[in-house]
């Protein structure tokens, strides 16, 4: 089971007796559920004391057959430590790459038809294939560098969309780095570069869809959401949709291209 963990400080009211509980709630989505688990912490309690009631949430959480936990980064490391795999913002960033590069080109304004975009990755998987396929339809210019497999996604699309193998394009035609990081590597900014991490492109979130969006934690990030929603099978890479912001004001949500997705 999957379920989303955070802690709550609440005020302890003088005289009484606080209790250790956790408050949880079998959220449907789909066919399917998810578990959402809050642990009320007294205002004011000590941090060794906070991350001892934590491990004990855990370990309940654990009994009740959770697996998999969606948290925010504090606890993600005592999650792992629990023998629990944590839910990252990262899948999303992964998954909805083609989404994402189409946002990131919608806000700085660029034509699909007079965009040039470049992938780096260091093997070829099913995030970069797919990827590559929903810009495949859609952008002016594409080109790829990949350390592994990059002669068959080349072929791959020269085939589907017949686009040759090429690593440059006019100058005219603002080029766009699209860049899969490996665990631990170090990320990069730059006005001309989606890293695919949190944070690889400012202002630019991933979001469920419109269905799932209800069941979502008033807490819970969008991201981490939409995250959650594909490690545990509950939606596609194809359901997800994009919203972003430039100087604090939010724009319009950018809906997955789904008819070219892998």
């Amino acid at each position: 089971m999957i379920a989303y963990f955070e802690t709550v400080e609440e005020e302890k009211k003088r005289g009484l007796f606080w209790k250790k509980h956790l408050e949880t709630e079998l959220r449907p989505v789909g066919r399917a559920s998810f578990l959402t688990v809050r642990l009320p912490v007294p205002s004011g309690t000590g941090e060794h004391k906070v991350e001892k009631r934590v491990e004990w949430a855990m370990e309940q959480m654990k009994k009740r057959g959770v697996h998999r936990l969606a948290t925010g980064e504090k606890w993600r490391n005592k999650a792992l430590e629990m023998g629990m795999l944590a839910v990252e913002e990262g899948t999303a960033w992964r998954q909805g790459a083609g989404l994402g590069a189409l946002w990131a080109l919608h806000s700085r304004g660029i034509p699909l038809e007079q965009a040039f975009c470049r992938l780096e990755a260091a093997r070829c998987d099913r995030d970069v294939v797919r990827c590559a396929r929903i810009l495949g339809g859609k952008v002016r210019y594409l080109s790829v560098s990949v350390k592994v497999g990059q002669q068959e996604l080349e072929e791959a699309l020269y085939e589907q969309f017949g686009i040759a193998p090429q690593q440059s394009a006019p100058p005219e035609y603002p080029c766009l780095r699209i860049c899969f990081p490996q665990p631990g590597e170090k990320g990069e900014t730059g006005e001309d570069l989606l890293m695919l991490a949190p944070g690889g492109w400012p202002g630019l979130r991933f979001v469920s869809p419109q269905w799932a969006r209800e069941q979502k934690p008033s807490g819970m990030g969008d991201t981490l959401y939409a995250a959650m929603l594909l490690e545990s099978g509950l939606c596609r890479p194809e359901d997800l949709g994009a919203e972003g912001s430039q100087e604090g004001e939010t724009q319009a949500s950018f809906p997955h291209p789904g008819e070219n997705h892998a």
